[in-house]
């Protein structure tokens, strides 16, 4: 599809891909592009996050950017609810799993006003956040998926079908910066995760990720199987995982 998009936008997508590629800090580079981002369409509110293909309705990561909220990770928390939380991100990546493909699409194309303004999601979580009209857009960079979003506060207005554009041209522009920064982010969380358990624990920790069974654990660190057994659980509550297969999939996230 030919661009309608004015030349300066463009260029202008292309020097904040460019400006965050060099930036050393993670977040400082995230924070960036979502500035970038929010400045293009006048939003007030960006969301970045990053959804591994084994459990596609919960982010590995995400980071928020934009004033207006008072407590910017309870945001980010509420994701944790998973497929019954955002209504529109439920449309989004239905259409998306349909389609492949990079794709960007305004409130109102997901959700139509009437049912919106009724919505528990609404009325519950997005007043109290403080914003309204969105863009979502959703694209696949190497395994994982990237989620990204922009909002405008209560009363700024809809989004117009340019904004659209403009969203999805930067998140095709940004994607790879974007995603290796909130991989190396995982990699820092694991990283502080494990260094946070009990010595014992670090080692059950070492050999789930070699794939070593209770048994094969129990064998090499001379522990016995219940000992195991409290390790991993305390392992899984560590990282917010309820099985070895997630365990495996959140570490190797990063990569």
């Amino acid at each position: 599809m030919e661009s309608t998009l004015p030349t300066t936008k463009v260029r202008r997508i292309l020097q904040i891909a460019h400006e965050a590629q060099e930036i050393a800090d993670t977040q400082a580079r995230l924070r960036h592009l979502l500035a970038g981002a929010l400045l293009l369409v006048g939003a007030d509110v960006g969301c970045l996050f990053v959804f591994d293909a084994t459990r596609p309705h919960v982010p590995v990561v995400g980071i928020l950017e934009g004033h207006g909220h008072r407590n910017p990770s309870t945001v980010l928390a509420q994701y944790a609810q998973g497929d019954n939380f955002d209504i529109m991100a439920q449309q989004i990546r239905a259409t998306f799993a349909r389609s492949g493909s990079v794709l960007a699409r305004r409130r109102q194309e997901l959700i139509n006003d009437r049912d919106w303004y009724r919505s528990v999601y609404l009325n519950e979580f997005r007043r109290w956040w403080g914003f309204d009209h969105s863009i979502y857009s959703m694209l696949t960079h190497g395994t994982a998926h990237v989620g990204m979003s922009v909002n405008r506060s209560f009363g700024g207005g809809k989004f117009e079908p340019q904004d659209q554009d403009l969203i999805e041209t930067f998140h095709l522009a940004c994607a790879r910066v974007a995603t290796e920064s909130l991989h190396r982010n995982v990699a820092q969380s694991n990283k502080m995760r494990r260094d946070a358990l009990a010595p014992r624990a670090r080692d059950t920790l070492d050999c789930l990720l070699r794939g070593a069974s209770t048994k094969d654990v129990s064998d090499e660190l001379g522990l016995s199987p219940n000992t195991v057994r409290h390790y991993t659980k305390a392992i899984f509550r560590a990282f917010d995982v309820r099985s070895r297969s997630e365990l495996l999939a959140h570490w190797h996230s990063e990569t």
